[in-house]
């Protein structure tokens, strides 16, 4: 799965250096997908989000297959197919527990079904659904049953059809989750570590955040640094100003909470995080041009992903996928 810039890694980089190992490229939107189209990736791509109408042109032009969840969608489908006289892929996407997209009633299917076979120039490839939570092995368990009941029925017709269910989770959860084919998300990047580990699998996590001071600045006592004066020093103080801010996707939740390393010293965020930079109190020396580590697992807990996920409120993956087109990316092989 490479949608949402390759959860922030992005898109294209990551899309060329798995285009030889995968069978799909998964998207959640037409956008993404039209990107990897320009970006000269001629790999199959699986859009995972339900039809946009205003879509179908590009998909049935540009060889994108896309995801259905109703027997509306495979007419309106069919028709532009049958327009354009090309052969148009389709997924079938089940609400199999996670009660948010795709088909829900095997009447639904059936419908479905029964356009499919009148239309000639729709091939219906694959069949999928999405867990809602793999902690739960129930309820897991009773997603996966009823999935294989819409399996069992779209193949009474589509007897070739392809079935998938695991993402990231459920890849390490069990193996009879994997089926035809699996989606790996979040785990590509190196997270979910510890469902890995327990099938003897070690994920290494591909990113990490630097920014550079950009100014070396004292405070006295009882003075204030920062909007909305929300951190006071409460002695003379040394701090380093960075060139980072909630404008390229650091999150400002981490004011006055997070840590930065500046010369392999951890250093405390102080201050309410700006749009173009923030305030790192030093102990040691710094000066204009440090490079200063934002994010790493490589390094201190402190500057984890998941460690300043739960800071925030959040999880690793709004995380990953916050910053913005403005912070640089650098690749290393």
């Amino acid at each position: 799965m490479v949608k949402a810039d390759a959860y922030g890694h992005g898109l294209l980089e990551v899309a060329r250096s798995l285009e030889s190992v995968c069978d799909f490229l998964g998207v959640a939107r037409m956008e993404e997908a039209r990107a990897l189209r320009e970006g000269d990736i001629g790999e199959k791509i699986l859009v995972c989000s339900d039809l946009l109408y205003e879509a179908i042109g590009y998909a049935v032009e540009n060889g994108v297959t896309l995801t259905a969840s109703s027997a509306q969608e495979i007419e309106v489908l069919a028709e532009q197919a049958k327009e354009k006289r090309r052969p148009q892929s389709v997924h079938i996407k089940v609400d199999s527990g996670m009660n948010r997209l795709g088909v829900k009633s095997l009447k639904e299917l059936s419908s479905m079904i029964r356009n499919l076979k009148k239309a000639p120039f729709v091939q219906l490839e694959g069949i999928y659904t999405h867990f809602a939570d793999c902690t739960d092995q129930e309820f897991t368990d009773e997603q996966f049953k009823r999935f294989m009941c819409f399996v069992d029925a779209a193949r009474q017709t589509f007897p070739e059809i392809i079935a998938h269910c695991a993402s990231s989770a459920a890849i390490f959860a069990d193996r009879k989750y994997h089926l035809d084919m699996v989606r790996p998300g979040i785990n590509l990047y190196g997270y979910l570590r510890e469902g890995a580990q327990n099938r003897g699998v070690l994920l290494r996590p591909a990113m990490q955040v630097f920014s550079g001071v950009i100014a070396v600045k004292r405070a006295r006592k009882g003075e204030s640094v920062g909007y909305s004066r929300t951190y006071v020093a409460p002695e003379e103080i040394t701090y380093a100003v960075v060139g980072a801010g909630y404008g390229d996707g650091l999150k400002r939740a981490l004011s006055n909470k997070g840590k930065v390393a500046i010369g392999g010293r951890l250093c405390d965020v102080i201050g309410n995080i700006c749009m173009d930079a923030f305030m790192a109190r030093i102990a040691g020396g710094a000066m204009p041009g440090d490079e200063v580590l934002l994010f790493s697992d490589e390094a201190q807990e402190e500057l984890s992903f998941e460690h300043n996920s739960a800071l925030c409120g959040t999880i690793c993956y709004e995380l990953l996928t916050s910053f913005t087109a403005r912070a640089k990316r650098e690749y290393v092989k």
